[in-house]
């Protein structure tokens, strides 16, 4: 009982560490949930829960992928690289499909189409893009089909293939118009425009700009009106109306933001340029570059840079168009440097991402150890708690073992004291039944405490020790009485066994069931079975009576015996 007593404390134990893994686990999840609901309004404080609040080595295999594909999807809304992601989004791609969670399959069927255009692994981004749009039908997510489709016209756009970019925008378009999604649909308006410029089809390039104006204005989203306008400026420009182009320009410029002037007043130095009027485009390059000390855009300053350059080139200052030059240089060096330092900090945090996955691996590996440990010990209590039980009920059936043949010999011994001259009585006077009761109930009162087998091996003892039934003494006196009746059995009926013949000399002695059960050493189920091959080997049928075959095949009337 104490060793079941210490598994009992030792499961109780490994139950309880693993309740604790499970309340960490659950934990992440909850945070994992909270960034989820902040992924569209506040991406910000979405992927700041993900990297430093959420512990994803804490998460089982299903939540780890997910935590990935969230990651990589705050990672994009925050204008992030994927590229630290590249083995980690794919992984889970191949996960949710393997799995048939055709939603998160979407995602990150999306997200790896992202990570291949960083890469410009075009071809690669195709298949994800188009992946991920077929199975956001699937789901039913019209939304992230359209973003899909968006990004499929992207490629296109990049590689100049301008007709398919547009069919591809008009799909996303629709998509965005079914899902609600206002914003996006104002994005593919404004990116439709752009191709129609690059066509040189300014009037269907307006009809796009004004449609996405149109929108902004019913949202109110001054956000994308701000990308819009010097869209629509450059297109005027580049078309030669540099009146209309600095209309648009005055006209949203009083409502902007900081960020969003830098773009205006450097599209308005352009426009000047174009007129040559260098003090309007030195004013506006001077408002530009101002606006560049608070805003880090390089491809304007460069483009600034470039512009004095030509302007002083234009009038043979040579030595002030070196001196822009030099700017630009130090300009396109110091993004350089920065985009160095970016890469290395993306290695860095691809590192970590391996590092953590490694750490997952462990902690798996170790949960799973717990739990074999966990499933072995229990096991092995149940085993032994099988035995236990086991052990009790075979004690139990060697005590009643016990119990039925001191009652069986007891009735027997009842039988034996009434005046009988039969053979019967003969065969329980040489059992010597008086003799082994006497020593069984000897014994019974000597050693009352004890149950089970230790009953029930000196019952047997008593019973079938060295004084055991002698056979040889019954088959003689049969023989002698009626006619050598085991003989001309045994003649008739080969097929009989000894065990067989016996118990039709006992039956022929009109002993019982429980009689004969004490004297061989059987149970009564084996005594009734072996009746009944007996009945088959005989002739008689069903349940038909073996004692009237038997004083009828021996030629004797039941009286006589």
């Amino acid at each position: 009982m104490n060793v079941i007593k210490i598994h009992l404390l030792a499961t109780f134990c490994l139950l309880l560490l693993l309740f604790s893994c499970e309340s960490k686990e659950n934990n992440e999840e909850m945070l994992m949930k909270k960034a989820e609901k902040l992924m569209e309004q506040h991406p910000d404080s979405a992927l700041n829960i993900l990297e430093v609040d959420v512990q994803p080595a804490r998460l089982k295999q299903d939540g780890y992928n997910r935590y990935i594909v969230l990651y990589a999807q705050a990672r994009d809304k925050n204008n992030k690289s994927l590229l630290t992601l590249d083995i980690l989004i794919l992984g889970a791609r191949d996960y949710f499909n393997d799995k048939g969670d055709a939603e998160y399959a979407a995602l990150a069927s999306f997200y790896s189409g992202v990570l291949m255009m960083q890469q410009n692994k075009h071809k690669d981004a195709m298949e994800m893009y188009v992946e991920a749009e077929n199975l956001a039908i699937k789901t039913k997510n019209d939304a992230l089909a359209g973003l899909a489709k968006y990004y499929e016209g992207e490629l296109y756009y990049k590689q100049r293939m301008k007709d398919k970019a547009i069919s591809q925008f008009k799909g996303a378009l629709n998509y965005f118009r079914e899902s609600g999604k206002h914003k996006n649909e104002i994005i593919s308006l404004n990116k439709l425009g752009m191709v129609y410029v690059l066509k040189d089809n300014l009037d269907s390039a307006f009809y796009y700009f004004d449609k996405s104006i149109e929108l902004t204005k019913i949202h109110n989203d001054s956000s994308e009106l701000a990308h819009i306008i010097p869209n629509i400026a450059v297109s005027l420009n580049k078309k030669g109306d540099t009146d209309s182009a600095k209309k648009y320009i005055r006209e949203y410029l009083p409502y902007s933001k900081d960020e969003d002037k830098v773009r205006y007043y450097s599209i308005m130095a352009y426009c000047f340029e174009k007129e040559k009027n260098k003090d309007s485009v030195n004013y506006y390059i001077n408002k530009t570059l101002e606006l560049l000390d608070k805003e880090d855009k390089y491809s304007i300053k460069c483009g600034i840079y470039q512009l004095q350059t030509r302007m002083e080139m234009n009038e043979g200052n040579y030595k002030a168009a070196l001196a822009h030059h030099k700017d630009y240089t130090q300009e396109l060096f110091e993004v350089l440097e920065k985009r160095n330092s970016q890469a290395i900090h993306e290695v860095q945090q691809k590192y970590n991402f391996e590092f953590l996955r490694n750490q997952k691996n462990e902690l798996e590996i170790k949960k799973n150890m717990i739990y074999m440990t966990a499933m072995g010990l229990g096991l092995c209590l149940i085993l032994l708690i099988i035995l236990f039980y086991k052990l009790l009920a075979e004690k139990a059936k060697a005590k009643a073992d016990a119990e039925r043949i001191v009652i069986d010999m007891r009735q027997m011994t009842k039988d034996f004291s009434q005046k009988d001259d039969s053979f019967k009585k003969t065969l329980l006077q040489h059992f010597d039944i008086h003799t082994k009761m006497a020593l069984i109930e000897t014994y019974l009162r000597e050693d009352e405490k004890m149950v089970g087998q230790g009953v029930l091996k000196r019952v047997k003892q008593i019973v079938y020790g060295e004084k055991s039934f002698d056979w040889n003494f019954v088959y003689d006196s049969m023989n002698h009485l009626y006619a050598s009746f085991p003989d001309r059995l045994r003649k008739a009926y080969p097929k009989l066994d000894e065990t067989e013949v016996k118990i039709c000399c006992l039956e022929f002695a009109k002993l019982n069931n429980a009689e004969m059960a004490v004297i061989l050493n059987y149970s009564l189920n084996t005594v009734q079975m072996k009746k009944s091959n007996i009945r088959k080997k005989l002739g008689v049928g069903g349940y038909g009576n073996i004692a009237e075959f038997l004083y009828e095949f021996a030629g004797v009337e039941p009286s006589d015996r």
